[in-house]
């Protein structure tokens, strides 16, 4: 067997070659390098090329001749040189179709790289008569046989370019695949069929273009700078240890092989847009993290962007969310803080997780004031070598010293693939396996149930994020009660529901607790009615409710208006609940993203707003809604302890008022009380004004303008 090839000293040594004789490549194969960035770059000019198709590369056809077969690239859709546009110089390559798709493929092994490195893809495209058909461009990592490698290809959006030159670019992360050794690229015009996803199956009939063209030019690969960027707080989640503004810190790692001089240039903007914090300074590659100090001005949700520079050009960027909140509370329960009723209010679900997230669970749920958890057992890739590792995360999870969880659950929101290809289910079908012989499932769940089951005795069973093969639950829940009763003591056993199905009566589904899961677009009416029909179910009497909060799905909303409907779907359940005598668990979820390659965490935009809404809730009832005017809704919150030294509070938004008439005006007490807005942040006072402008009467009265955005009064 020869000896493995050198992949690093390749790359290296085709860089230096191709930038040493750039002009007379240009003239053979039309690759110009320009920098030591730039890894390969092709204008298509190629006058001495007498071919059809650029230097490098072929057809990516179906061809029955040497008998390659391609679905959906016929043979006769053929990529060729083409000098009817060019963006620069005389050529480009055209890829027509005249039905079916049209692909131009880079020749295995034509482009060596570093396997830790980042690659950037760009080139310009143009089009005529697109209707169905999309451009894109396709990036794959192959080994140094030149086999592609599983899990390592690169697709940007489809594209549908005009007659103007339009960018298309695709950023290939480096690192995840040590045996990458080749980069190679597809130019692809691709009908519907290759795009998009079927909605019916084997029925699906598929439009397509019977003519279209697109033109591509200035095909390029520059190597990237590997850049992260993350809070020096794990979770993202910064607990202001005083007022604000704020001062903590950033972490960034700036990796870079071409040895440029650079400089990095990190903004700050609020949940608007707005920047709030700018600063430049020269960086390095470096193989740690450098902390930027920075000040943040107030409560919120903030993005920061960091931006990478090489000769005054963006080389590469990174960005991160993060959530500046106030500290937890230290006071007593006797002066306000927390009961522990209170504990179990207030939940976090975190359905999928690796370790990043396990180990920042402790220091999130601490600076959210949160206690409640409700944490993922099984996923899809489940199996019984896994599951002792799992196990032993959960029980440190559950037992840190950090912070003090209260009644956790365990959820098996998905299915293990093993077991669904046993038992002929699909991933949400956890209640239908759990209800057959123990036998399919005893190594899955018994190693958890006897580590956990003194630690966690809530086990929720189905998802709270949006699956597509989410079908109706099947099962009978009192029998798989009495399997896991062999293992743990007392288990009870919930399930997750969407609010607009009928709640579960059936005595063989009867939960201990159950979940109901509210997306970002469902109606802040949904909320007081799911709590009512709670109310008169039979399950009411026995039963736990918790209202899950999906705030991450949210694109159709805006960051201050995510927050804002977060704030108003918690005030409405308490406001429907307590005067029917419920107790609610409200309970956070899909509440972070994190990167696949770095595993750092961001909270979503509403986070913030949910640790504000503790502190106002936090110890109080919502004991009343007050009649104001038609359109505002406002709500008087009470404390559950009459010492309180806080006393109530008031919150209120404007539903569908004209904003003339978007006004409070009712008695709050005495003196000036101070407005918050919903990350907590004072924005002013409500002044007391007699009710007789003549001077006639000592009675007053306090006048609130309100908006879509909830503002809380306190010391009502």
């Amino acid at each position: 067997m020869p000896p493995a090839r050198p992949r690093h000293r390749c790359a290296l040594t085709l860089l230096a070659l191709l930038t040493a004789a750039a002009p007379a490549l240009a003239q053979l194969t039309g690759r110009v390098e320009s920098n030591r960035r730039t890894v390969a770059a092709y204008d298509f000019e190629e006058p001495d090329n007498p071919f059809a198709v650029p230097a490098d590369f072929f057809r990516a056809q179906s061809d029955p001749d040497p008998g390659i077969t391609r679905p959906g690239n016929p043979v006769n859709n053929q990529a060729a040189f083409s000098e009817t546009h060019a963006r620069s110089g005389q050529r480009s390559v055209l890829l027509p179709v005249e039905r079916g798709s049209t692909a131009l493929r880079l020749r295995p092994g034509a482009l060596p790289i570093f396997a830790d490195a980042d690659y950037r893809v760009t080139c310009f495209v143009r089009g005529e008569q697109l209707t169905y058909a999309r451009f894109r461009l396709v990036a794959r990592l192959l080994d140094e046989d030149t086999n592609p490698i599983p899990g390592a290809e690169y697709t940007s959006d489809p594209a549908m370019p005009a007659d103007d030159w339009t960018p298309i670019e695709i950023n290939v992360q480096g690192g995840a695949h040590p045996n990458a050794a080749f980069l190679q690229i597809d130019a692809e015009l691709v009908q519907p069929e290759q795009y998009q996803e079927p909605t019916l199956g084997r029925h699906q009939v598929w439009p397509e273009d019977l003519t279209a063209r697109v033109w591509m030019d200035d095909l390029a690969v520059s190597q990237l700078p590997r850049i992260w960027l993350q809070t020096a707080t794990p979770g993202g989640v910064i607990a202001a240890t005083d007022t604000v503004p704020a001062r903590t810190n950033l972490e960034f790692l700036v990796r870079d092989l071409t040895g440029d001089r650079l400089s990095a240039r990190l903004t700050i903007t609020d949940a608007l847009g707005n920047p709030v914090f700018t600063d430049e300074r020269p960086t390095r590659s470096a193989a740690f993290p450098q902390s930027w100090p920075i000040e943040l001005p107030r409560f919120g949700w903030y993005r920061a962007t960091l931006d990478v520079l090489a000769n005054g050009e963006t080389v590469g960027r990174a960005d991160c969310a993060l959530a500046l909140v106030p500290s937890p509370s230290t006071r007593t329960v006797a002066e306000g803080g927390f009961a522990q009723t209170d504990k179990t209010r207030f939940s976090i679900a975190v359905d999928d997780w690796n370790d990043s997230v396990i180990q920042a669970l402790p220091t999130i749920g601490r600076a959210l004031a949160t206690h409640g958890i409700t944490i993922g057992g099984w996923n899809n890739a489940t199996t019984t070598d896994t599951v002792p590792q799992t196990t032993e995360a959960l029980v440190a999870l559950l037992s840190s010293p950090d912070h003090d969880w209260a009644n956790p659950a365990i959820a098996l929101h998905t299915l293990p693939a093993s077991i669904q290809e046993t038992l002929i289910l699909d991933a949400s079908g956890v209640l239908d396996a759990l209800s057959r012989s123990r036998e399919t499932w005893q190594p899955y769940l018994d190693p958890m149930l006897d580590r956990l089951g003194q630690i966690a005795t809530r086990w929720r069973i189905g998802s709270i994020t949006p699956r597509p093969d989410f079908t109706e639950t099947q099962g009978d829940l009192a029998r798989v009660r009495d399997q896991l009763a062999t293992l743990v003591p007392g288990p009870r056993v919930g399930l997750t529901q969407q609010p607009h199905l009928a709640l579960p009566t059936h005595h063989t589904r009867d939960p201990d607790h159950l979940t109901l899961v509210f997306r970002p677009n469902t109606g802040t009416d949904t909320i007081e009615h799911a709590v009512a029909d709670w109310a008169r179910s039979p399950l009411a009497s026995n039963a736990a409710l918790t209202l899950a909060f999906d705030i991450n799905h949210n694109d159709a909303f805006n960051p201050n208006r995510a927050s804002a409907e977060l704030v108003k779907r918690m005030i409405l359940a308490e406001a429907e609940a307590q005067p029917l005598g419920i107790e609610l668990t409200h309970q956070l979820a899909s509440a972070w993203t994190i990167t696949e390659r770095d595993g750092i965490l961001s909270p979503a935009p509403a986070v913030p707003a949910w640790r504000a809404t503790i502190d106002r809730l936090q110890g109080r009832t919502v004991a009343a809604e007050l009649d104001v005017t038609p359109g505002v809704r406002a709500f008087l919150m009470l404390p559950t302890d009459p010492d309180d030294p806080r006393g109530g509070a008031l919150v209120a938004w404007n539903e569908d008022a004209s904003q003339d008439n978007a006004w409070v005006r009712t008695n709050l007490g005495e003196g000036s009380l101070t407005r918050l807005d919903i990350w907590g942040n004072p924005v002013g006072t409500v002044t007391a004004t007699p009710l007789d402008s003549t001077g006639g009467s000592t009675l007053t009265h306090h006048e609130l303008p309100v908006s879509s955005m909830p503002t809380f009064v306190e010391g009502v």
